[in-house]
C-alpha cells in the first residue's frame, strides 16, 4: 500500500507539469529516485556522479548548484552534500563510519540525488534573526511569499547544529519508529561556521519526493573548516546570510523497464530486457509464468543502465507448449518506475 500511494503521488506531480526540465532559464531541480522511495526500500535504483556532471554541462557555467541525497553501496549509505557552480561543482560524501568525515565524492552509487541549479535572476534574500529555529523561520518566510518549492542556501555562524548521517537501509525500507536503526545523530553546540543547502517542498503532493519526517524543508550541510556534515535536522543561527531560489522547472528521473519476447517455444525462450528510463537498476527479476501461476523460468539481471538492454536466452524448466505464458520484468514491482504498464507480455506458445 505504501508503494501504491507513493506511485499515485508521483503521477500527480507529473500531471502538474513538474517535469521535463530545460537548460534555458529558471531555477531547476533534477532528481534521480526520490527520498520517499528510497526510505521505502527502493534501493536497487540509483545514479552516478558521471550522470550528474553530464546533465550539469547543459546549464550556464556560472549558475550556483547544490546537491543533496544519499550514496548507496550494497545496503550501506551515506549523505550527499554539494555546492559550487556548474563549471566547478563540489560534491561530497559524508562517511557514516569512523572518522565520520566528509570526502569528495568518487565512484559511489547515488541511491537518491537531487541537484538544484540556481538561476541568479531568481535569488531572494532572507533575513534570519539570531536564535531562531532555522527550518521554521525559512518555512514561515517563504510561506508568506507564497513560495511552495524552492532551493535554499544558508551560510554563516551557528549556535547549535543537529545533524545525522544515515548508515544502512534494506529492501524493506527504514523503521520510522526507530530511526537509530537507520541513522546516527550528532550535535554541535559550539559556535562554528557552516554552509547548508537544500530544498523546500511545501506542496504536499511533492513533499514525499524531496523530504521526510513531516518537515518540508530538507537541508544538508557541512562545517566550513571541520569537514563534517550530513543531513541537518535542526539549526540555530548566530549570524548568517540566506537565499532562496523559487524553482520553476523540475525533473524526476526513474527507471522504465521494458520486456520484449524475441523467440519462444517449448525448447527455448529469448527475451530482450531494456531500461528506457534515466536511472540505473540492479537485481532485475525476469520470469515466465504459467496460467496456474507456476513459474516456468526465472532469472535476475545484474544491471541495466539508462538506455541499456540485454538479451536473455533461457531453457524452460516446465512444459509450456500450447499454453498462455506471461513474461514479466520486475514482476513484484521491486523497482519504482514511471511506467509499469509495459513490464509484461502474454503469448500463446505454439
Amino acid at each position: 500500500m505504501k508503494r501504491l500511494v507513493f506511485s499515485v503521488v508521483l503521477v500527480w506531480v507529473l500531471c502538474l507539469g513538474l517535469s521535463g526540465a530545460q537548460a534555458a532559464g529558471g531555477t531547476t531541480l533534477i532528481a534521480y529516485n526520490a527520498i520517499g522511495a528510497i526510505l521505502g526500500g527502493n534501493i536497487w535504483e540509483y545514479t552516478t556522479q558521471e550522470v550528474l556532471l553530464h546533465r550539469l554541462s547543459q546549464f550556464p557555467p556560472d549558475n550556483r548548484i547544490f546537491l543533496l541525497g544519499t550514496s548507496l553501496t550494497d545496503y550501506r549509505i551515506g549523505e550527499l552534500v554539494g555546492f559550487g557552480t556548474v563549471a566547478r561543482p563540489e560534491f561530497y560524501w559524508c562517511n557514516p563510519e569512523y572518522p565520520y568525515d566528509a570526502r569528495y565524492l568518487a565512484k559511489q552509487k547515488l541511491g537518491v540525488a537531487a541537484m538544484l541549479i540556481c538561476d541568479p535572476e531568481d535569488r531572494l534574500e532572507l533575513q534570519i534573526p539570531a536564535g531562531v529555529n532555522l527550518h521554521q523561520e525559512i518555512i514561515r518566510q517563504l510561506k508568506e511569499r507564497r513560495i511552495d518549492v524552492a532551493a535554499v542556501y544558508v551560510e554563516g555562524t551557528f549556535q547549535d547544529v543537529t545533524y545525522s548521517i544515515a548508515f544502512t537501509i534494506d529492501k524493506k525500507g527504514i523503521n520510522f519508529k526507530d530511526l537509530s536503526t537507520f541513522t546516527n545523530v550528532y550535535k554541535e553546540t559550539n559556535l562554528f561556521d557552516w554552509r547548508l543547502a537544500g530544498v523546500l517542498a511545501a506542496d504536499p503532493k511533492i513533499e514525499p519526493l524531496l523530504a521526510y519526517g513531516g518537515v518540508p524543508l530538507h537541508l544538508h550541510g557541512m562545517q566550513l573548516a571541520g569537514k563534517i556534515g550530513g543531513h541537518v535536522g535542526k539549526a540555530i543561527p548566530e549570524q548568517v546570510t540566506a537565499w532562496a531560489y523559487p524553482i520553476h522547472r523540475t525533473e524526476f528521473n526513474l527507471a522504465d523497464l521494458f520486456l520484449e519476447v524475441i523467440a519462444a517455444n517449448d525448447q527455448r525462450i529469448v527475451l530482450k530486457a531494456s531500461n528506457r528510463g534515466l536511472t540505473y537498476c540492479d537485481h532485475i527479476k525476469v520470469t515466465a509464468t504459467l496460467p496456474d501461476g507456476k513459474v516456468a523460468l526465472s532469472t535476475r539481471l545484474a544491471t541495466l543502465g539508462p538506455g541499456g538492454s540485454e538479451f536473455i536466452d533461457l531453457r524452460p524448466t516446465a512444459a509450456i507448449q500450447g499454453k498462455k505464458i506471461t513474461f514479466s520484468i520486475d514482476p513484484q514491482n521491486e523497482i519504482l518506475e514511471f511506467n509499469e504498464g509495459n513490464n509484461s507480455v502474454v503469448l500463446d506458445i505454439p
